[in-house]
């Protein structure tokens, strides 16, 4: 049975290193170029064509292409609050003030119509306890 052992991983981890690959996106890559090549190994391919054809498939241009739009879908789960706040101090307070923003609207917004109603229903009330 053929199989990864550990100098494979590294000739793989090797080649997207010198691809350029970010080193966040790396173990991700690695673990699908290390399934893909043990798929491969069970059907009886030598490790070293397995190689050359991942190293074709998954060339520079490819692995660029792959790390934008991955940054592109992981922008979009992040929050404009952490979009606006990437590469910078995120420890001075605005940061956390800004992503706490929206809970404080909305506690802000209940607390309000409560005043609201109890002020509207202020005049019945004082007629139904004193008159």
């Amino acid at each position: 049975m053929k199989s990864l052992n550990e100098n494979r991983l590294n000739e793989l981890r090797r080649h997207l290193e010198k691809s350029g690959t970010e080193s966040a996106f790396l173990p991700e890559l690695l673990d699908h170029l290390a399934c893909e090549a043990e798929e491969r190994l069970w059907e009886g391919d030598p490790f070293e064509l397995v190689l050359q054809d991942l190293v074709q498939e998954a060339d520079p241009l490819v692995l660029t292409h792959l790390q934008i739009e991955r940054k592109h879908w992981l922008a979009s789960d992040a929050s404009l609050t952490d979009i606006v706040f990437e590469n910078r101090n995120q420890l001075y307070g605005a940061y956390v003030l800004r992503r706490e923003y929206p809970g404080h609207v909305m506690i802000a917004t209940l607390l309000g119509l409560m005043l609201f109603w109890v002020i509207c229903l202020l005049p019945a009330l004082c007629h139904y306890f004193f008159a």
